[in-house]
């Protein structure tokens, strides 16, 4: 995946003295996240959608230009592709490890 590869291209690449966001740069609503994991989980559980609070994040999208630049990598045409392996991980069970975090 994005993250796999650039951390493989910083690793054995030039040395990077600025940070650098790894990201798809393509912003992801909280309702389109829900949705797509009310999906993928088949689930039938309906979306309700409250009023927002004023001290809520309106938008942040990650810039990935220097990713771009320096990694010569382009974020994933769908930042949710994985999402459906995520979810069917979760309902399997997560190992034992990740649950002691």
């Amino acid at each position: 995946g994005f993250v796999v590869d650039a951390l493989l291209a910083a690793g054995f690449g030039a040395f990077i003295k600025e940070p650098v966001n790894l990201a798809s740069g393509k912003g992801t609503t909280i309702t389109d996240l829900a949705r797509r994991i009310l999906e993928a989980a088949r689930s039938s559980s309906s979306l309700q959608v409250a009023t927002r609070r004023n001290e809520e994040v309106h938008a942040f999208v990650a810039d990935i230009a220097r990713a771009v630049t320096l990694l010569d990598l382009a974020g994933p045409e769908d930042p949710l592709l994985y999402l459906p392996d995520v979810v069917a991980w979760v309902q399997r069970g997560r190992p034992s490890s990740v649950n002691s975090c």
